[in-house]
């Protein structure tokens, strides 16, 4: 009996910031995949491991979660976005 399920997965991410010296916010980043695949058990556990990508869904949830924090803490930067992304 096989316990894991082939699923499919639309994601979408989005990383909002602030505009400087107003009330508005912009959109730096914004994404979405119509179709990831992965493989999951029911009730399995979600477990993130930094030096090891053992599972599609972690491994994906890891990438874009590293992509944003960067991208958000370089928006808090002086001179930031300059040509860099």
């Amino acid at each position: 009996m096989n316990l894991w399920e082939s699923l499919t997965a639309l994601c979408r991410y989005k990383l909002p910031a602030p505009v400087f010296n107003s009330t508005y916010t912009t959109t730096v980043f914004a994404l979405q995949d119509n179709e990831f695949h992965f493989q999951y058990q029911a009730y399995d556990k979600l477990e993130f491991r930094p030096d090891a990508a053992d599972n599609q869904l972690t491994a994906l949830i890891a990438y874009y979660a590293y992509l944003i924090i960067g991208m958000d803490a370089d928006g808090m930067e002086s001179k930031s976005r300059n040509g860099c992304v």
